[in-house]
C-alpha cells in the first residue's frame, strides 16, 4: 500500500471527522515505513487543522521539519492549512507565529497563503498587519488578485474604515488586469450597513447595477439589513421586493429574516409578522433567529401571547400565533427545538417584562420544561383559544 492510497483514507476520516482513524492510518502507514508525499501531509495536516486541532497540526509539521526526508516536502499549500485552522479559532497569535516560521524556513510563499493571512486580520480587525503584509507581497513578487483585495476590502468595511474601502475599489476599478465583481460591492454595501450610511449603500447599488453586475440574494439580504440598520423598514420591503421582480431573485430564509428584523427591531410587529407571513407563503421554513427576532420583539412590546403562539409553534405544539395558524405545522417547527437559552430567555420576557408569570409557567408544562409544580401538581390550563396572539 502506498502513500496515495494511505492520503485517500487520511482524507476520508477527515471528511467524516474521524481524527481518530485519521492519526490511526497515518501511524500505520508510518509503521511500514511508507515514506508520507507532500499530498499525503497536506492531508494529515489537513485532517487536523480543520477538525479543531490546528495545534496537533502544527506539531506534526514541525516533528516532519526535523527529519531529513520529509523537510523538503513541507509547503506553503500544508502550513496554510494551520493558519486557517488558527485563524478560525481567533488565535491570531499562533497565525502570526507559523507565518514567522515559514518566513524562518525559507518556505515559498504563495498567494493562497497571503490571502489566508489577510482574511486572519479581517477575522481579528488587527488593521496594522496589513500594509506590512502587502510589503511582503510586493518584496517576494507575489501579485494580488482580486480575492486579495477584496479580503482587504472586507477587513476595512468591518472595521469601519469606509475611505480605505472605497480607495480599494477606485483602485479595482482602474486596473487594467482585474475589476470588481458582485462580492465587491456587497461587502461595500454590507460596510455601509454597518454604519449607517444608507444614501451611500444605494449609490453603491446604482453602481453595481450600473457597470452590468447583477444582483444576487446575498445583495437582497445586505440591502434588507443596510435599510434596517437605517431604520427605514418601508425602504427595505420595497427594496427587496423591487430587485427580486427586477432580476428574477427568490428571497431565502437570511433575506427574509433582515425584512422581519427591519420591522420587529422598531417594534412594528403587526408588520414584522407580515413580513413573516411571506416567508411562509414563499414556502421558506424559518429558522433559529426567525423565531428569535419576533420573540424579542413581541416581548419588547409586552405582547406575551404572541410569544407564547410563538414558541408553540417552533415547538410544534397546538395554539400558536393566531396570524400563522393556516400554515403546515410542519413548516413552522423548528426540528432540533429552539436553543434552550432562548427559550428561557423568552419565558423570562413573558414573566417580568410582559407581568405574566402564570403564562410563563403554563408554557413551562407544554414544551415539556417544567422543574416541579406546587404539591407535584400542573397548574390549570387556560381557556382554549383557537390560536393565541392575535395582535
Amino acid at each position: 500500500t502506498g502513500a496515495h492510497a494511505f492520503g485517500s483514507l487520511i482524507r476520508a476520516h477527515g471528511f467524516l471527522g474521524n481524527t481518530t482513524g485519521t492519526w490511526a492510518t497515518w501511524n500505520e502507514m508510518r509503521s511500514l515505513g511508507v515514506v508520507p508525499t507532500s499530498t499525503t501531509m497536506g492531508c494529515m495536516v489537513e485532517a487536523l487543522a480543520s477538525n479543531g486541532d490546528p495545534e496537533a497540526a502544527h506539531g506534526l509539521v514541525r516533528e516532519l521539519s526535523r527529519d531529513a526526508q520529509t523537510r523538503p516536502l513541507l509547503n506553503a499549500t500544508i502550513y496554510g492549512s494551520i493558519l486557517k485552522g488558527f485563524s478560525h479559532r481567533k488565535q491570531t497569535e499562533r497565525v502570526w507565529a507559523v507565518y514567522k516560521e515559514m518566513l524562518s524556513a525559507g518556505v515559498e510563499m504563495s498567494l493562497a497563503t497571503f490571502n489566508t493571512l489577510l482574511d486572519a486580520c479581517a477575522r481579528s480587525g488587527d488593521m496594522e498587519r496589513i500594509p506590512s503584509l502587502l510589503q511582503d507581497m510586493a518584496r517576494l513578487k507575489t501579485e494580488a488578485n482580486l480575492v486579495t483585495y477584496s479580503t482587504v476590502l472586507k477587513a476595512y468595511c468591518q472595521e469601519g474604515c469606509l475611505d480605505s474601502a472605497f480607495e480599494i475599489l477606485k483602485d479595482l476599478k482602474a486596473s487594467a488586469h482585474m475589476q470588481p465583481d458582485e462580492v465587491v460591492y456587497n461587502t461595500l454595501i454590507d460596510g455601509c450597513a454597518r454604519n449607517c450610511l444608507y444614501d451611500r449603500g444605494i449609490k453603491v447599488l446604482r453602481e453595481m447595477e450600473g457597470r452590468g453586475i447583477p444582483p444576487s440574494v446575498y445583495t437582497i439580504s445586505v440591502l434588507a439589513k443596510l435599510a434596517s440598520r437605517c431604520k427605514r423598514p418601508r425602504q427595505a420591503e420595497e427594496l427587496c421586493a423591487d430587485i427580486s421582480r427586477k432580476y428574477g431573485i427568490r428571497l431565502n430564509v437570511h433575506a427574509h429574516n433582515n425584512l422581519v428584523a427591519a420591522w420587529s427591531q422598531q417594534g412594528h410587529m403587526r408588520e414584522a409578522f407580515e413580513a413573516f407571513e411571506r416567508m411562509l407563503r414563499d414556502g421558506v421554513w424559518p429558522d433559529v433567529r426567525t423565531y428569535a427576532l419576533l420573540l424579542r420583539g413581541c416581548v419588547n412590546v409586552g405582547d406575551a401571547e404572541s410569544a407564547a403562539g410563538l414558541l408553540r409553534a417552533a415547538a410544534g405544539l397546538r395554539g400558536v400565533h393566531a396570524r400563522i395558524s393556516s400554515f403546515d405545522a410542519r413548516q413552522l417547527q423548528i426540528r432540533a427545538g429552539l436553543p434552550s437559552d432562548l427559550v428561557e430567555e423568552a419565558l423570562r420576557g413573558i414573566a417580568n417584562w410582559c407581568g405574566d408569570a402564570r403564562l410563563a409557567q403554563q408554557l413551562r408544562w407544554d414544551l415539556g420544561i417544567a422543574k416541579e409544580a406546587a404539591g407535584g401538581r400542573a397548574p390549570q390550563p387556560r381557556a382554549a383559544r383557537s390560536g393565541a396572539g392575535g395582535r
